[in-house]
């Protein structure tokens, strides 16, 4: 698309009319934005602002209505044309569908977060059979602690053992399925 340098559309390619179903009479001027989903309008005009006070390229993101109706996620980059003392003439730059890369982006963030939870649940699982061993320990080290008591301590040692290691053994499965 080609901008002029007040941020009024004047050009685009016709993928614009294709995907939004948009006339090019529509879409001219700042008619565009009525292709923009309600909560996204104003930060393109934000964008365009602080760029056009600068006299910087500029990005945004936001939800654009195809034809029929669907909202996708769409990135948005202009450069400026200068003039030879550095004056904005115009706008030009690029639109780009970036629904895929957001899902993606959610999906990586989901799995993360429960990657996260997993480990706090495998930490939390791994430190409860070590409460009875301690103890179990404890008595073990005691010159004073009975027969009875020391073979009591060596069962609690070896069943606790025994849920540690098959919560290793599911924690391992799991990073060979994954």
């Amino acid at each position: 698309f080609r901008k002029d340098i007040d941020g009024g559309l004047e050009r685009f390619n016709s993928q614009w009319s294709v995907y939004t179903g948009q006339s090019t009479e529509a879409a001219l001027e700042h008619g565009w934005t009525g292709a923009l989903h309600p909560e996204d309008r104003a930060a393109p005009r934000r964008a365009f602002a602080a760029a056009r006070e600068q006299g910087t390229e500029w990005q945004v993101e936001y939800r654009l209505r195809r034809h029929d109706g669907v909202y996708r996620w769409f990135l948005t980059r202009a450069v400026p044309q200068l003039d030879a003392s550095g004056r904005v003439l115009r706008w030009f730059g690029t639109t780009t569908d970036i629904e895929d890369a957001k899902k993606n982006h959610q999906a990586l963030c989901n799995a993360d977060r429960q990657k996260d939870e997993f480990l706090a649940t495998l930490a939390h699982e791994l430190r409860n059979p070590l409460a009875p061993i301690r103890a179990a320990v404890q008595l073990l080290g005691s010159p004073a602690s009975r027969p009875a008591a020391r073979e009591h301590a060596v069962e609690v040692i070896g069943r606790q053992v025994g849920h540690m290691a098959r919560l290793l053994d599911d924690l391992i499965d799991v990073a060979r399925i994954t």
